[in-house]
């Protein structure tokens, strides 16, 4: 996921990086937990990583590793977020959630 100069990734294994796809300089390099299919994706200047076990960590999109919360949504999320309106939309394998303002 590309944020102004910066991308941010994570692997199947779970370590989530930040790196100038432009030089190929690394920032950061963070385990994230134990397996990631999801995508991470960008809202607010934030990084959502979703993991297959319904976590969420949150980190700032920037270049110095900043891990603002993990969260547990109690639902197994395979399939990546969208973002629509202010809203984070999430399909779990047996919930749909929609975190944001109305």
């Amino acid at each position: 996921m590309a944020h102004g100069r910066l991308a941010f990734v994570v692997n199947d294994e779970g370590m989530g990086s930040c790196t100038d796809p432009r030089t190929g300089r690394e920032f950061w390099l963070q385990r994230l937990g134990r397996h990631h299919s999801a995508s991470p994706v960008i809202a607010g200047g934030h990084v959502y990583f979703f993991d297959d076990e319904g976590k969420c960590w949150i980190v700032k999109a920037r270049e110095n590793y900043e891990l603002l919360g993990v969260n547990e949504l109690g639902d197994d999320i395979r399939g990546s977020p969208a973002i629509s309106r202010g809203q984070i939309f999430i399909r779990g394998a047996r919930q749909l959630f929609c975190i944001g303002k109305r």
